[in-house]
């Protein structure tokens, strides 16, 4: 697979499986190309060559709506600093993918507070996130990425934000959670520890996978 932006070249020659539920781990340096990958997964940036397989589906061969629907059905994303919807409840924020999938408004609530009791959320559901503290910011973007039961979850970068204590939580209930849910976890990070919880360890350097990956 290639990828780039502007024309320019990041992503050179990568192939990469990622198995069911199987977590893995991406580092690499600044440049090195980890965003654009997380991006390239989640059908967000379209490869210059080559192409992104789900359970069988070509990503980029469904049209930009086809491939919107599929995304909020089969991929949750969480991003470093949760990216919550300022103006919505806790509640509303989880629900918030189903509600755009079309789901009835009842039904959308219900699970999302179903799923904020299981990442130990439930009193918060109210709650709007100024209200917060930056770990119970990331378990509600958790509970987002999970509330479709997607295929696979595209972390970048999910503990930056957050102290020693507060990230090993949050990545404890993060590679838990979507086990649990039989999901694949794809860990963008550049803490080693992070990494190390991975079942697989894969470094970018310039664009292309680095020998220690192939011997992982």
């Amino acid at each position: 697979m290639h990828a780039g932006y502007d024309g320019t070249p990041v992503l050179c020659g990568l192939d990469l499986e990622i198995r069911r539920c199987e977590i893995v781990s991406v580092s690499g340096a600044s440049g090195s190309g980890k965003s654009t990958l997380l991006l390239t997964l989640a059908g967000l940036l379209p490869p210059t060559k080559g192409e992104v397989i789900v359970e069988g589906t070509s990503v980029y061969q469904l049209d930009a709506d086809a491939r919107t629907t599929f995304r909020r059905e089969n991929v949750g994303l969480i991003f470093q600093f949760g990216q919550l919807v300022a103006e919505l409840t806790a509640g509303d924020n989880v629900a918030l993918p189903l509600l755009l999938g079309g789901a009835h408004r009842h039904r959308a609530t219900e699970q999302a507070r179903a799923i904020l009791g299981e990442v130990g959320l439930g009193e918060i559901v109210s709650r709007y996130p100024h209200e917060l503290s930056g770990g119970q910011r990331q378990r509600v973007a958790v509970a987002r990425a999970l509330v479709n039961e997607p295929l696979v979850v595209l972390a970048d970068e999910p503990t930056g934000s957050l102290d020693s204590r507060t990230s090993q939580d949050v990545l404890d209930l993060l590679c838990r959670s979507t086990q649990q849910a039989g999901a694949s976890l794809v860990l963008v990070t550049h803490d080693e520890g992070v990494a190390r919880r991975a079942d697989r360890q894969l470094y970018l350097h310039d664009g292309t996978l680095a020998p220690e990956s192939l011997r992982s």
